[in-house]
């Protein structure tokens, strides 16, 4: 778990303000459909599950548990 809180840590640290940015641009805001997920979180959960070799969500849901 140490290996999470090392991700975690360097991700509060990092300032990743022209990755939202970017993010915007690309994937913009629509007002319709479900409830709008922050596009940085989104970023940092895929780059974390790649970085810690994670396969899919349901890993990632369970190593958020322990």
């Amino acid at each position: 778990m140490n290996e999470c809180k090392a991700l975690h840590d360097l991700f509060q640290a990092l300032d990743l303000a022209f990755v939202e940015q970017v993010l915007e641009r690309s994937y913009g805001r629509k007002r319709v459909g479900r409830h709008p997920r922050s596009l940085l979180g989104q970023f940092k959960t895929e780059l974390f599950k790649r970085v810690a070799r994670i396969e899919g969500y349901d890993e990632l849901r369970a190593r958020e548990k322990n």
